[in-house]
């Protein structure tokens, strides 16, 4: 019995041991047992979002229309910055004089045959159930940037007008010369579509939004607005037709002949030359209808075919002529950019995480911008709440960016980046893009290739609808930028690392109208608001990460691997265009091969890096600072000083807007549009140029490597290392006493159970 009794107190003692073992791990260990992903001050942040608040700032913004340049468009403004400042953040307003154009009149009609006679209403219609769209402040139906002009000539359908279709028509000896252009929306950007006709000789260019894209479809399956989601007959996609692909921005500052043109240059201007005019599809039906009856001859391919109620035709008609008479008022008027900062503290304060979304809209914009500026200012508010409540100081500074006049051609953005090259290029470490943040349920996303880890890492994090995550709901597609939102000049001309994301991967059929409306919005996409708050989320916690992490999440492992990604999607295009054997890629390869290498040189050292840091709650400070200002800088390596081929305020060497798309992303550029063009020996010097800067980006990150070993023990006070050391010393010395306590318990539990195996159960005095 007294046997069995101290058993019990040598289980007993193990037992204790066994608890103190398991604190100690504990308190030396992070991560091991979080129930979580998010940390306590992320919870924080992500609970304060409120849909009550979305919902005010939406039916705020969406109240009236606010075209760049208007006194609404200030007063959306001077909300802005009075908002952000009442959420704790130094707002101010900066005023810039750029060159817009506004509608006087326009008119757009069948003048011959006779019997054809039509002019186009260009009017949207209101809807009783859409209060708004009654709003005498209603936008003319116009695009930006249009010329004025008067002319009357003979018809051809184009269908989209993209690159290919021009190639179809030269295929049946159809020219464009000297003929309007009707084209539909979809496929390319619109501008492209006009610079396109222009080149080909066009002198006037419509363009119609098409019902088998995104109105009633074929057979009349979608029901439209007020009904449905879809864009009604009468309603009109407004956009600018600034040549975008060649270079955003003011078209009358001084630096823009210099930076945009070149001898390769498709064109002399960024500013079309030709009329172009937008419709609805009722007002393009009697145009194609007539056209359609007049050449029957010239029948349409099946693709090219659409869903008004007779057989598309190519033409021309010799008797069908079309007039577009347009009059613009093109004046040099104040826009307005709203900007607000909290700044950051510590060694890296004036570093720069800038938040960006642009504040004007064709008309009420709910999806376009207002629900990416509805998102960008609630997680402006709960990180002001964050600071002001909560004692969090980011270690960053954080910046608010609320563009003006991007509609017209990303200006407002494109001014600031290039007013403050310098200084941006010095600090800005990123910049996150949300332009339209909700026009459907599915997410989507672009960005620089090294911040995929980061992207990932949030939508993991992120609830959205019915108790799942981003992530679940979403392919994990993470693509490359192109154009069209305020992300261009940050990382086209600056090389910012640069995300742009919303739930916007389907239709959004009444873009650009004037129906893209709160009541759209609350009646058909999002009525609690949920989609917005996720978006909130996905942003406040990317922002909250890159701004509080000591180490930043870059990752080039991510990097290599898009450009293998990017190699061989040019692989394919030499291909598909006839170039096997006509350029040598092989040397790219290996470029692309080294710099995987050392990238994952710099990954693995980022690791250690933070795994140092966090263990020893501070490390090498100086190395931190160091390693970070490296990952940083390595997007600025991929720019070239002369440009992408044909486009050389385009500088980014791994991927810009396609030459003649617009918005969808080009990746290497320069050898792949010479490669589109079968322009192989040239194609083949751009591919050893874009050799040479994948190994300067290469070499300049292993002298970052040799600079990070040489530094390792630097910067560190006396005191810094005495802790560090004695904090190893401790931690050996509990790691050894450990050890001691448990061998002791083994030998004692040993000695105990064997003794007690020894006794003979049969014996009443044992």
């Amino acid at each position: 019995k007294q046997k069995c009794e101290k058993m019990k107190g040598v289980r007993g003692g193990l037992f204790v041991l066994l608890v103190v073992w398991i604190t100690l791990v504990s308190f030396f260990s992070t991560g091991l047992c979080s129930v979580s992903d998010l940390s306590p001050l992320e919870e924080t942040l992500v609970s304060l979002i409120s849909e009550e608040q979305i919902n005010s700032t939406q039916f705020h913004l969406t109240s009236t229309p606010h075209l760049a340049g208007t006194y609404q468009d200030y007063e959306t403004a001077t909300y802005t910055a009075s908002l952000l400042e009442s959420y704790g953040w130094n707002s101010s307003i900066e005023t810039l004089n750029v060159l817009l154009n506004y509608p006087i009149s326009r008119h757009v009609s069948i003048t011959s045959p006779q019997n054809k006679i039509f002019t186009a209403t260009m009017v949207e219609n209101p809807f009783p159930q859409d209060p708004t769209s009654y709003s005498n402040d209603t936008v003319p139906t116009f695009n930006g940037y249009s010329p004025s002009g008067n002319v009357t000539a003979q018809i051809v359908y184009a269908n989209y007008g993209t690159v290919s279709d021009y190639q179809h028509l030269q295929s049946l000896n159809i020219s464009v010369e000297g003929k309007i252009v009707i084209v539909r929306y979809g496929a390319i950007f619109r501008g492209t579509k006009v610079m396109l006709a222009q080149i080909h000789g066009a002198v006037g260019v419509l363009i119609y939004s098409e019902p088998a894209d995104d109105g009633y479809g074929f057979n009349h399956t979608r029901p439209v607005y007020p009904d449905g989601i879809w864009r009604p007959e009468n309603s009109v996609q407004r956009g600018s037709a600034l040549y975008l692909p060649l270079c955003p921005g003011n078209p009358i500052d001084s630096r823009v002949k210099e930076l945009c043109i070149n001898d390769d240059t498709p064109v002399n201007s960024t500013l079309p030359s030709i009329p172009v005019q937008p419709l609805s599809y009722a007002d393009a039906s009697p145009i194609l209808a007539a056209l359609s009856e007049l050449s029957p001859d010239t029948v349409a391919p099946q693709s090219w075919q659409g869903a008004l109620p007779f057989t598309y035709t190519i033409g021309p008609a010799p008797t069908l002529e079309v007039n577009i008479a347009l009059e613009m008022n093109f004046t040099e008027t104040p826009i307005w950019n709203v900007f607000a900062k909290i700044p950051g503290t510590g060694p890296e304060a004036e570093k720069l995480i800038i938040i960006g979304n642009h504040r004007d809209a064709w008309v009420f914009g709910s999806g376009d911008p207002v629900s990416g500026t509805s998102v960008m200012l609630e997680t402006a508010r709960i990180l002001g709440e964050l600071v002001q409540k909560h004692n969090w100081t980011p270690k960053r500074t954080l910046v608010i960016a609320s563009w003006d006049a991007e509609e017209y051609g990303l200006v407002g953005s494109t001014q600031f980046v290039e007013d403050n090259a310098k200084n941006l290029s010095d600090a800005a470490i990123v910049y996150l893009n949300v332009d339209v943040a909700v026009s459907n349920p599915n997410f989507a996303i672009s960005s620089t290739p090294s911040l995929r880890t980061l992207i990932h890492g949030a939508a993991n994090d992120s609830e959205f609808l019915n108790n799942n995550t981003i992530a679940d709901t979403w392919n994990g597609k993470i693509g490359a930028l192109g154009s069209g939102s305020d992300y261009t000049a940050f990382i086209d001309r600056i090389g910012v690392a640069s995300l742009d994301y919303g739930f916007n991967d389907g239709p959004y059929p009444i873009y650009h109208s004037n129906y893209d409306s709160y009541h759209w919005m609350q009646s058909f996409i999002d009525p609690n608001w949920e989609i917005h708050s996720a978006a909130v989320r996905f942003l406040s916690l990317i922002t909250f990460r890159i701004a509080n992490d000591a180490v930043l999440n870059y990752n080039y492992h991510d990097y290599n691997t898009a450009m293998d990604e990017y190699l061989l999607t040019l692989l394919e295009a030499v291909q598909t265009y006839g170039g096997t054997g006509q350029v040598n890629l092989t040397g790219l390869a290996t470029a692309i091969e080294s710099f995987g290498q050392t990238a994952d040189q710099i990954e693995a050292t980022r690791l250690e890096v933070k795994r140092v840091f966090d263990e020893t709650e501070g490390g090498n400070t100086n190395k931190v600072v160091e390693l970070n200002r490296l990952l940083v800088s390595i997007e600025r390596q991929f720019l070239s000083d002369k440009g992408v081929w044909g486009r050389p305020w385009f500088k980014h060497v791994l991927q810009a807007p396609g030459a003649y798309d617009g918005y969808g992303t080009q990746v290497l550029p320069s050898v792949m549009q010479l490669v589109m063009e079968q322009k192989w020996e040239k194609a083949g010097e751009e591919a050893e140029e874009l050799v040479m800067q994948v190994e300067k980006a290469t070499e300049y990150m292993k002298r970052g490597m040799e600079d990070l070993s040489r530094n390792e023990s630097e910067g560190d006070s006396w005191w810094k290392k005495l802790v560090i050391g004695l904090a190893v010393v401790v931690g050996v010395l509990c790691g050894l006493l450990l050890i001691l306590g448990a061998l002791f318990v083994w030998y004692v539990l040993k000695r105990r159970t064997t003794d007690y195996h020894e006794l003979d159960p049969l014996n009443p005095k044992q």
